[in-house]
């Protein structure tokens, strides 16, 4: 991120310090990442949720909110003034039901594994 998009930065409160201790220790270990998912139902306009997301993001800083863990005063929250919003579709209509939560549950035992670059913010994935 460009450091003109910066909008503010933030001392870590004790609790957030040991969070990003734990992550940065073990970032693929998943333990604090958490996951929501929901079934939508009829037409599904990709562009215009991935639109009011954006948006949502715009309006609330925690969302464009980053972690450096390497700052001379120790570690700090950098909000950023923009942030590009990851969205990721998958189509599993074609599958049985069976097949389709076996899928999801596969794909979310990766995302959590997965982890988050800390430093990247949105600290969150649409998929």
């Amino acid at each position: 991120m460009a450091k003109g998009n910066v909008e503010d930065f933030y001392p870590l409160s004790p609790m957030q310090q040991g969070m990003l201790f734990h992550s940065m220790l073990e970032p693929e270990s998943g333990v604090y990442v958490e996951q929501w998912a929901c079934t939508l139902k009829g037409q599904f306009d990709l562009p215009a949720f991935t639109k009011a997301w954006q948006h949502v993001m715009g309006r609330h800083a925690i969302l464009r909110t980053g972690f450096l863990g390497e700052s001379q005063q120790g570690p700090v929250q950098v909000v950023y003034r923009k942030v590009p919003l990851e969205v990721d579709q998958k189509d599993w209509r074609k599958q049985t039901e069976m097949e389709q939560a076996e899928a999801l549950a596969d794909w979310l035992a990766a995302d959590r594994q997965r982890g988050f670059d800390l430093k990247r913010p949105p600290l969150m994935r649409e998929r």
